[in-house]
């Protein structure tokens, strides 16, 4: 199992190119922000022609979505701007205060220049005026390996991760019929198996023949990588209104859970396939600020 996961990572790394562009994002008005501020920022890059190439490259990928948008954060405290049901308070920007937010981009190798976006654009949005200033572009066309004996991870948006990657091989079409259920219980495997399915899909291989790989990898991880400690909570986040103005939600967990491989190569192979969901995030809204981690390591 070992074996196939460091190809997929490999091949993946290999053909694609990962683009975290961080930004400074200021309003000179006070802005109410819609439930998922990532939201904004998608609105940024729909309405500026400085941005057309981004936003051309996000409508064109459906499944999976070759950009995703991160919420938007305090300096400092790292806190997200998202809304939780029974959180007070609306969202919102105070004006001439800067604000945080990123867009990562997973682009084909041979496309990469032609997405970097110039430094600063000014942008009317349909929730107010914003500017944006790239303080970085980070390029990253490869992920580290790591034989850390524990691994303590964040989970800094809601995390939603689907049961369906549990489902036997010989099973999946049955499973199929079923509606989409989720866990609040982020084991090992299941967020190997989630990561896993993710590059599959990028790479154009997922299909009837190849759900058996993220199912296996879940067993793989659940069986070889314990939980150490925790302190994690269910939260329900407000997605935004339907086409009939109805409030969706999501049930998800946010949090932190320490992780212990059993030997150095489980170690390698789960903590690389972790360090690619810190920058693309994993399960479900992944594209809208949903499952955003963080990692720390300890030798």
């Amino acid at each position: 199992m070992l074996k196939k996961v460091n190809a997929i990572v490999e091949e993946f790394l290999r053909t694609r190119s990962l683009i975290r562009i961080s930004y400074r994002v200021k309003s000179r008005d006070f802005i109410m922000l819609p439930p998922l501020s990532s939201n904004l920022l998608k609105a940024a890059v729909a309405s500026s022609e400085d941005l057309r190439d981004i936003w051309e490259m996000y409508a064109e990928s459906k499944r999976p979505r070759k950009v995703l948008y991160k919420a938007l954060r305090l300096p400092g405290s790292g806190g997200r701007l998202i809304a939780l049901e029974g959180k007070k308070g609306l969202l919102h920007m105070d004006p001439d205060k800067f604000y945080e937010a990123e867009i990562v981009l997973i682009s084909d190798s041979n496309a990469l220049m032609s997405y970097l976006p110039k430094p600063y654009v000014s942008v009317k949005t349909p929730y107010g005026e914003v500017e944006l200033e790239v303080t970085t572009i980070d390029i990253i066309r490869e992920v580290p390996a790591s034989t850390a004996g524990s691994v303590r991870v964040r989970f800094l948006t809601p995390t939603i991760l689907s049961k369906k990657i549990a489902t036997p091989p010989w099973l999946s079409k049955r499973a199929s019929a079923l509606k989409d259920s989720y866990s609040l219980l982020p084991t090992p495997g299941l967020l190997a198996g989630s990561v896993l399915k993710n590059l599959l899909e990028h790479l154009g291989e997922i299909g009837k023949k190849d759900q058996r790989v993220p199912y296996m990898a879940l067993r793989f991880f659940d069986l070889f990588v314990e939980e150490v400690d925790h302190e994690l909570k269910p939260v329900t986040v407000l997605l935004g209104k339907d086409d009939k103005g109805n409030m969706r939600r999501g049930r998800g967990t946010i949090g932190w859970i320490n992780y212990r491989a059993m030997n150095e190569g489980v170690a390698r192979a789960f903590v690389r396939l972790l360090k690619i969901a810190e920058i693309v995030g994993v399960g479900k809204s992944r594209g809208i600020g949903l499952g955003e981690i963080s990692l720390s390591l300890d030798s």
